[in-house]
């Protein structure tokens, strides 16, 4: 059960509607069927513990845009990497969106569901086998074994090893609001 009522714009203090309306806006661009808002405006997911505590929201929602705009990885390595988090941690909100994204990015409904389940799917393309090995192991805990970082540099280059690192952090840190607020996907029935 979720411990914060996700808040609709006018829950927000006058100081803080324009992270709210950011945060709106930038949800309303997905077209992936992914249900961001409740049917009064209310954000769902981890924006819940943005918008309720902005002091901390507001950094982190500067760093999780960092990755909504351009980016240099690939969407399914992208998603590969944040289905690899969600699963580790059971983040079911992470869960939920980003299975839908995954697919939207070209990977089957059988990668997809083994992804979820925490599983290496079969038939994955280099880059991508590399993205999940990177974080499993960041998720899992210790340091990133240099054959894997070489893997990864050799596959993504230092900027984009890099981009899936601090990637793989961020969304670690969206995991971490979304279990310890109970934040949920959405009744969609």
């Amino acid at each position: 059960m979720p411990r914060l009522t996700p808040p609709t714009r006018n829950d927000i203090k006058h100081t803080d509607r324009d992270l709210f309306d950011e945060m709106q806006a930038a949800m309303g661009q997905h077209e992936s069927g992914v249900a961001f808002t409740q049917a009064d405006g209310a954000l769902l997911g981890p924006f819940v513990a943005l918008l309720r505590f902005p002091q901390f929201g507001r950094p982190a929602w500067q760093f999780t845009k960092l990755f909504m705009g351009a980016h240099t990885l690939p969407n399914a390595v992208r998603e590969i990497a944040i289905l690899a988090v969600g699963s580790r941690l059971d983040a079911r909100f992470e869960l939920y969106s980003h299975q839908t994204l995954a697919k939207a990015a070209g990977l089957s409904d059988r990668q997809v569901a083994a992804l979820a389940a925490g599983e290496r799917p079969d038939g994955l393309l280099e880059p991508q086998e590399t993205a999940w090995l990177v974080a499993r192991r960041l998720v899992d805990g210790g340091q990133l074994p240099e054959t894997t970082y070489q893997a990864a540099l050799k596959a993504f280059g230092p900027d984009g090893t890099a981009e899936l690192i601090y990637l793989i952090g961020s969304y670690l840190v969206m995991a971490v609001l979304i279990n310890g607020y109970g934040l949920t996907e959405p009744d969609t029935t």
